[in-house]
């Protein structure tokens, strides 16, 4: 059969990943280069998965397809022409953390960015996995 999984992307005040932003508090309101903490990860109780961001990508509007956006993550790494990309560990194999420095699309100067992230699960002992072969 065919399991479903609950994703959760959360947004966090800092790099200890302590206090996440409430729902009260969006639109977050961020300046110019300072860091994004976001925390993506399953939910449940399954211990043999792993969290594998697959692409995150940012856009002025909630539509994933806009023709407006910004590569964050592409198949697993980091935009190359984005220096600000840090990864950090969770110590969980089903949480996956990073964070970047904040941009803003020159088209919308003062837009809400949207988030949008694809993920790939996998089984953790699965060393064919896409989560075990890393960058690529």
């Amino acid at each position: 059969g065919q399991d479903r999984f609950k994703y959760r992307i959360s947004l966090y005040h800092s790099g200890d990943y302590n206090t996440p932003y409430s729902q009260s508090e969006y639109p977050i309101q961020i300046e110019m280069e300072e860091r994004v903490y976001v925390e993506v990860a399953v939910e449940g109780k399954e211990t043999r998965l792993e969290n594998w961001i697959n692409n995150c990508r940012a856009t002025p509007s909630a539509n994933y397809k806009d023709s407006i956006s910004y590569d964050i993550i592409t198949r697993g790494c980091p935009n190359p022409s984005d220096d600000s990309l840090q990864f950090h560990d969770s110590g969980d194999f089903a949480v996956k953390r990073f964070s970047f420095a904040t941009f803003r699309f020159n088209e919308f100067p003062s837009a809400v960015i949207f988030l949008h992230c694809d993920m790939v699960l996998c089984n953790r002992d699965d060393a064919n996995s896409r989560c075990s072969k890393g960058f690529s």
